[in-house]
């Protein structure tokens, strides 16, 4: 179950995983993570695991060589083509 809707996940889960800059930072019971954190509520307790600031996602604009393409014409998810009469698919 991946949510970001903590207090729901307080309430329906056992085990919490949280994942910050793609590094787990905590993994336990909800009470544990907010006991580890002298937190009140599991939102309190992510928002101190999560205080440092978040990585910059770096776009690659280089241009694909043919294998990508090939690849990526073959394997990637189409998109639906909303603007077609028939409703068809295209890629994006």
């Amino acid at each position: 179950y991946s949510t970001h809707q903590l207090f729901e996940a307080q309430q329906v889960c056992d085990r919490i995983i949280i994942i910050h800059n793609g590094v787990i930072k905590s993994d336990g019971a909800p009470e544990q993570l907010m006991m580890n954190t002298n937190s009140k509520s599991l939102e309190e307790a992510y928002v101190k695991l999560t205080q440092e600031k978040a990585r910059i996602r770096f776009e690659d604009n280089t241009q694909e060589n043919l294998f990508s393409r090939l690849w990526n014409k073959l394997f990637r998810p189409k998109t639906p083509n909303h603007g077609s009469k028939y409703g068809g698919f295209e890629d994006e």
